[in-house]
């Protein structure tokens, strides 16, 4: 190929003077350079020159014709950078990714096709096998909307090959403790639902996939494809689900006692997996995972490291749904309590009997999570897993346990707190390093709204008198959630030292945000009076938590001060300011 290549070359600059089948020349060339310079150290010199001269060539012609040949351009740049320069990983790695978002866009299926292919032998070969088979598979796709059936084949081969590899190694917990994670934060649990099952399809090199949850006989499908349950081998689903068995289908020949079920009789089946995903013996949900094109690829290996995972993922699921049912009980009485404060103002009774009734449910709910928190701890330690970024997950969690129970033991004991009155501990302590904290604890939201958090530099080497799990838990925390809820996104949050005397110092929490009208600022710190609003992505507040502030605040013999300017008013400077003072330590 490499020797016609020249000679193809050379006719090509004589008779086409220039024209598309010479440019198109260029693009093969450099592919077929870049593997002659793997393959034989011979040709190293030669294939090299010729390769970066014709990307020349083809940089000059996509200048002039970008949506002709910019992918073919920005393709061949990616395949001598990486057979020339293959330390640069993670340049490789933008370049092929920019190559395929500019092909998909530029509607030039066979340049996808190719970047996808050469993309994922890359990854194979630097030992990401998983990312790498992804790929693949897709440019398998790619292949066959093009009609390349030889080439839709050899992929297909190769894809059965990397199965049989001891890659199941590699499966990265950390992904999966993340998708924990996100279960318990994220609300739209079919958003969820999506993430499991697209990481399940792409380690399992799965073609289709589902994860059904039954429901008063009911199924309800979430799908890659289709999310109709006669799409599906009900047969399957229904033996899963009721035995709690795992139903592995290596080929069609496997498939007698399911035969009858009409799915396949219309359905091509090669390969097949329906696993439950089972949480403190019950049945969640069942994951479904299929591939039309090749045998066994459902290996005994890679369904046992499924099987650990689906333990992870129940409980997961679990904690979502108890925290989707909280959400829906808290809201229903919040709607409750915004009928009673339209009819007169909540009684000191009302109140009590509603805080007792919320820290009970949110007790039950944090008893729960932290269970199910502590078994997938131990689960973790019988795998014997030492990656760090593991350790770091798991006490970024046990801390915000922490933190959630002292909020409902000193909201319980709020009331007392004004009427009997109570001590705390006041000791020193390093205002910046427990800002910090409570900043990291909103590290997701504060991304999210791509808030910019700027922190002075004259808040380095202050200490207040404080309790520091108070000032940080029951009152930075409860400013910062308040300033992130009625930011833009884009907005900007600052911290800093206003001012001091001989005894306080006057730290600022400022947002650019929507604002505040004269009536709410008057009423902020009145407890009987209900002030709250919804932030500017919609979130709900109780409306109480500043009360609750200014009696923390009072006991550690300091004060809190707000201003604030509402857009409607200030619509070039609006934003809110709340002044902490706090006593200095001696």
């Amino acid at each position: 190929a490499y020797e016609y290549t020249l000679k193809a070359e050379k006719v090509c600059e004589e008779g086409t003077q220039k024209q598309i089948p010479l440019y198109d020349h260029y693009f093969f060339s450099i592919l077929i350079c870049a593997e002659v310079f793997k393959l034989d150290s011979s040709f190293h010199d030669q294939a090299k020159k010729i390769a970066y001269k014709n990307l020349k060539n083809l940089k000059k012609v996509q200048t002039q014709m970008p949506k002709n040949f910019r992918s073919r351009y920005l393709l061949a740049k990616a395949v001598i950078k990486m057979n020339f320069s293959p330390n640069l990983k993670k340049e490789i790695s933008f370049d092929f990714l920019s190559v395929i978002g500019v092909a998909n866009e530029d509607n030039y299926l066979h340049i996808e096709g190719i970047a996808c292919e050469i993309y994922g032998r890359f990854l194979k070969d630097k030992g990401i096998h998983l990312d790498g088979a992804h790929y693949l598979k897709r440019a398998l796709g790619l292949y066959e909307r093009w009609g390349a059936n030889f080439k839709v084949q050899a992929i297909a081969n190769e894809i059965s090959n990397i199965q049989n590899d001891d890659f199941n190694k590699e499966i990265n917990i950390n992904s999966f403790i993340e998708i924990s994670e996100s279960l318990s934060n994220e609300r739209d649990l079919e958003v969820i639902f999506k993430n499991i099952l697209e990481t399940a399809i792409t380690f399992s090199n799965s073609l289709k996939g589902a994860i059904f949850r039954r429901d008063h006989n009911q199924y309800f499908v979430i799908s890659n494809v289709n999310n109709d349950i006669s799409h599906y081998p009900q047969s399957i689903i229904d033996y899963a689900y009721n035995s709690n068995q795992i139903v592995r289908i290596d080929s069609i020949f496997d498939l007698e006692d399911f035969s009858k079920d009409k799915y396949f009789t219309n359905n091509q089946v090669r390969s097949l997996l329906a696993l439950p995903l089972v949480a403190n013996g019950e049945v969640e949900s069942v994951l479904y995972l299929e591939n039309s094109k090749v045998d066994k690829v459902f290996t005994a290996d890679k369904t046992r490291i499924l099987e650990i995972i689906s333990t992870q993922m129940a409980l997961s699921i679990k904690n979502a749904y108890l925290f989707k049912n909280l959400e829906k009980l808290v809201s229903e009485r919040t709607e409750e309590l915004e009928k009673k404060t339209h009819q007169l103002q909540i009684s000191s009774g009302e109140k009590q009997t509603l805080i007792r009734v919320l820290c009970h449910d949110l007790a039950n709910l944090l008893m729960s999570s932290r269970i199910s928190f502590k078994r997938l701890n131990k689960k973790l330690k019988e795998l014997e897993l030492s990656d760090p970024d593991i350790t770091r997950y798991l006490k970024k969690i046990d801390s915000s346990f922490t933190n959630q129970s002292h909020v409902i033991d000193n909201v319980r004991h709020l009331e007392l707190a004004k009427e009997k009155g109570f001590q705390i501990t006041l000791t020193t302590v390093d205002f910046l390093k427990t800002l910090t904290n409570s900043i990291d604890t909103f590290e997701q939201q504060i991304s999210t709204k791509k808030i910019n958090i700027v922190i002075n530099e004259n808040l380095n080497d202050i200490e207040v008198l404080s309790d520091e799990l108070c000032l940080g838990v029951n009152i930075l925390n409860n400013l910062i959630s308040n300033a992130i809820k009625f930011t833009f996104e884009g907005g900007k949050i600052s911290f800093g030292l206003q001012d001091d005397d001989q005894e306080y110092y006057y730290i600022y929490i400022k947002d650019s945000g929507i604002g505040m009208k004269d009536q709410m600022v008057r009423n902020m710190f009145q407890d009987n009076i209900h002030t709250s609003t919804r932030g500017t992505n919609s979130e709900p507040g109780s409306g109480f938590g500043l009360s609750i502030i200014k009696s923390y605040v009072n006991k550690m013999n300091g004060d809190i001060s707000v201003t604030s300017k509402h857009k409607d008013d200030f619509p070039e400077e609006s934003g809110t300011t709340f002044i902490l003072k706090l006593k200095k330590a001696v």
